[in-house]
């Protein structure tokens, strides 16, 4: 009796008296079915003996850290920037398989959920600085300066070039830009008094 199967000839087929174990003649195969995944497991071992190397180093430049950094900040904008698309569309398919009373019903459901939400935080975050008052007052208090340096360099405008091709929100887009702002900040010092002692 032949059967009939799916598997690519020199394919790995566990038998149910063997172990499932895998030799090295079956290894190429293996490599390849999952060859999406390979890549991204080296590039996850890279990143992490990499990421390891630069701790032991002395501590590095600022503008070096945000060049390493660059990569992975680009990442992260283009990951916030599919949240609001996936979202609405996701929206817009989920009602549209509904009919209209449903989803005048789902409507409904949803405004009263995040207006009745939005009052509750409102309210509790009212009672909270009424009673526990977050922050400390002495730090209006504080000689403390900031200072902001409007001097850009060129780095710096080239990367927020870059950082604005991809925005976090495509509706902010329309309006704001990211600009990078280098500052400094005075620490108050204190000053001890010392009295020099006579001898006699």
């Amino acid at each position: 009796m032949a059967v009939c199967s799916d598997l690519p000839v020199g394919a790995f087929i566990p038998t149910p008296g063997s172990r499932y174990t895998l030799s090295l003649h079956h290894l190429p195969h293996t490599l390849q079915s999952q060859g999406t995944k390979v890549p991204q497991l080296q590039r996850l071992i890279l990143g992490s003996l990499f990421g390891s190397l630069l701790r032991l180093l002395p501590p590095l430049d600022s503008d070096l850290v945000m060049l390493i950094s660059f990569p992975g900040d680009i990442l992260m904008r283009m990951l916030k920037m599919l949240i609001l698309p996936l979202v609405i569309s996701s929206l817009i398919s989920g009602l549209a398989g509904l009919d209209a009373k449903s989803s005048g019903r789902m409507g409904t459901r949803a405004m009263v959920y995040y207006m009745s939400t939005t009052v509750v935080a409102a309210i509790l975050g009212v009672i909270l600085v009424l009673s526990i008052h977050p922050g400390n007052p002495k730090l209006k208090k504080s000689p403390s300066v900031v200072i902001r340096n409007e001097e850009v360099s060129s780095l710096d405008a080239f990367l927020d070039l870059i950082r604005n091709l991809f925005p976090e929100n495509l509706v902010q887009a329309c309006f704001q830009q990211v600009k990078q702002l280098a500052g400094t900040t005075c620490v108050p010092v204190k000053r001890v008094r010392r009295e020099r002692m006579a001898t006699l």
